[in-house]
């Protein structure tokens, strides 16, 4: 075997640990940017199937969690114990004649892991929780005076009128803000601000001045908020129309304070799935 041979096979050797070591030294591929917030939802349930738990990753992607065995109308997160609630309706939604459960949800199977049954009948439609981990929900049953805003004993499941109001419409949104008022937003877009120590609610954005006549996912007199505060954007987000039968539910983002109510567009939420309702973790 010659020197030269050898040098060559020598040469060609190096050359291919330099060529692979220029490969390995190649910068990574960038992480993609977060296009959403990550947030839970449910889906809406029907008389013998139980709502669904999914998690919306910060990408927008949805990952089924699990079935939660009952019938949820609405969740919230509670701010000091971190946990997921849900208002459970055993009966058909709508029914004035059974009481509301209130479920604690594990996030990582969706089954419920604590039932408080509620001191009074009722639908609760509604549920926000404010900075102190008070409860707070909206009876969707008239009393023979009034539809109510109430609280709500964690423990017990005892329930304090703290509100009444003449209400009486349909698809609730309801969340608490950065400076701890409750707003509560129903089927025709009219917007209300809750005083839950002072026993007030008042009109604060009439729908018919804020939601265009008509557009891809809204509509006056036919709009749907079922949502919660975003705690990154500060803007609501909330589910618009899908009834169950849609492929997929628009999260339509709004601003609302005590001086603006403007419909923003819908979320960059990329699944093909129909929701109910959402939360975001806090």
């Amino acid at each position: 075997m010659s020197i030269r041979f050898l040098k060559s096979v020598g040469v060609a050797a190096a050359l291919a640990i330099l060529l692979a070591a220029c490969q390995t030294a190649q910068a990574p591929e960038p992480e993609p940017e977060p296009t959403s917030t990550a947030f839970y939802a449910i889906t809406r349930s029907t008389e013998t199937t139980p709502s669904n738990l999914w998690y919306m990753d910060e990408f927008g992607v949805a990952e089924l969690v699990g079935s939660t065995g009952v019938r949820l109308q609405y969740i919230k997160f509670n701010p000091v114990d971190g946990l997921l609630y849900g208002v459970s309706v055993p009966e058909q939604l709508g029914s004035c004649t059974s009481s509301t459960n209130l479920v604690t949800l594990d996030v990582e199977s969706g089954a419920v892991v604590d039932t408080v049954t509620l001191s009074t009948l009722g639908v609760r439609a509604g549920l926000t929780f404010l900075s102190d981990g008070t409860a707070v929900v909206f009876n969707n049953c008239w009393d023979g005076s009034a539809y109510n805003f109430e609280t709500v004993d964690l423990e017990t499941g005892t329930v304090t009128i703290v509100a009444a109001s003449d209400i009486g419409w349909y698809s609730y949104g309801m969340w608490t803000d950065a400076d701890d008022t409750v707003w509560f937003i129903n089927g025709n877009a009219n917007v209300y601000e809750i005083d839950v120590a002072g026993g007030t609610v008042d009109l604060v954005h009439e729908g018919d001045t804020w939601v265009p006549d008509y557009s891809d996912v809204v509509r006056v007199g036919d709009f749907h908020l079922r949502g919660d505060l975003n705690p990154d954007t500060g803007d609501v987000w909330g589910v618009s129309p899908a009834y169950g039968y849609a492929i997929a539910s628009a999260v339509v983002r709004a601003t609302i304070t005590a001086d603006t109510a403007e419909l923003l567009d819908v979320a960059p939420v990329q699944s093909a799935i129909s929701i109910h309702a959402l939360a975001f973790p806090r």
